[in-house]
């Protein structure tokens, strides 16, 4: 458990910069507008 917990702990950075993504931040509020879901879910599956 002590090297998932070092990783895990050396990324907290990376992993708050990445939620503060605008993206992020309209799927947490709900905001996101329909057509960028679409756009990320056709480029996530390519």
């Amino acid at each position: 458990m002590a090297f998932m917990k070092d990783i895990l702990t050396r990324n907290i950075p990376i992993w708050e910069e990445c939620a503060a993504t605008p993206f992020v931040q309209e799927v947490q509020t709900g905001k996101l507008p329909l057509e960028k879901f679409k756009r990320y879910m056709i480029q996530d599956s390519i």
